[in-house]
């Protein structure tokens, strides 16, 4: 019943309030893109559905159903029951869409003015992502 799946974070939320999460999918990629304080109010949410009686899981997305979830946003969950209330929600999660995105936008720059500070410059970083996951010894 493809009523009962739903996306996004505000329809998510949402339907974690009115406790109608069956199970909750994300991927680990989302966890890493959101940020600390987002992960920490996100784990809370994860704890919520546990305690309400439902599954959570946290995907690999390097493994196809990852890949899945990941290409929906990162962020998926399968509802008890269909909640007609989302249908009216569908203009404000596009609007929470461009707010994610600005932030991660913000969290990027404080980022790059954290590892400047550190004093790394930009062509290391680029030099150690085409490594990343192989062992360079300097």
């Amino acid at each position: 019943d493809y009523e009962r799946i739903i996306f996004g974070l505000k329809h998510i939320e949402y339907a974690i309030e009115q406790r109608a999460v069956d199970f909750l999918l994300v991927t680990d990629d989302y966890l890493r893109k959101i940020g600390g304080l987002n992960r920490k109010k996100l784990q809370e949410k994860i704890d919520k559905v546990v305690v309400d009686g439902g599954i959570s899981k946290v995907l690999s997305c390097m493994l196809p159903p990852g890949e899945r979830i990941n290409s929906l946003g990162g962020l998926t969950a399968i509802l008890k029951y269909k909640l007609n209330e989302l249908d009216d929600m569908e203009n404000e999660n596009e609007d929470e869409s461009e707010k994610m995105n600005k932030d991660d936008e913000l969290n990027e720059d404080a980022l790059i003015d954290q590892i400047e500070r550190l004093g790394f410059d930009e062509k290391e970083i680029d030099e150690n992502e085409e490594n990343e996951g192989q062992y360079v010894d300097e």
